[in-house]
């Protein structure tokens, strides 16, 4: 099964899963909720790629505890397919939103930081979009009730295990 039909499927799954009664999606809604299961599936990349011994387990995710008892993994094994690869999660979401014709991307190196110096506090996760284009549930909260459904498809399909998080950024 090709890497567009893999997120054709995980599309049409949360899709369904995001629907209104009419049958509308809204549509920031499912934007986080992808960017959200994409960063995610980098570290279900990688911790499948460590199992399956295609990368040295020493320093493949780095754990940290904040303040708030929270737990967090970072590292270059998630970094190299959400930002770096010649792949990314990064790249296959800024290229399409330049297909659909925007001129202007964020600065993922400011993205990055912020995260990094917000992860554990209240600003962490926490979209910096104007009001009106929040979406319904908090990035955290698309992770914890999509994901389990999301990866549960994905894992039925003949894929490659280092493709998650591109599978969603697919999407």
């Amino acid at each position: 099964m090709s890497p567009d039909q893999i997120s054709a499927k995980l599309r049409e799954h949360l899709e369904a899963q995001l629907s209104d009664p009419q049958g509308r999606v809204h549509v920031e809604t499912m934007l986080s909720a992808l960017g959200a299961l994409a960063g995610f599936g980098c570290q279900a990349a990688v911790r499948e790629a460590v199992k399956a011994g295609r990368i040295n387990p020493k320093g493949a995710l780095v754990e940290v505890t904040t303040n708030d008892g929270g737990t967090y993994y970072f590292g270059d094994q998630i970094n190299q397919p959400l930002l770096e690869a010649q792949i990314s999660v990064w790249k296959l979401i800024a290229g399409a939103a330049q297909h659909a014709g925007a001129k202007d991307l964020p600065d993922i190196i400011e993205i990055v930081r912020h995260v990094s110096a917000t992860v554990g506090g209240g600003g962490f996760g926490v979209l910096r979009v104007d009001p009106k284009n929040q979406p319904h549930e908090a990035p955290i909260d698309a992770l914890k009730k999509h994901w389990q459904g999301c990866y549960a498809l994905i894992t039925s399909l003949p894929r490659d295990p280092l493709m998650t998080g591109w599978y969603f950024a697919g999407a």
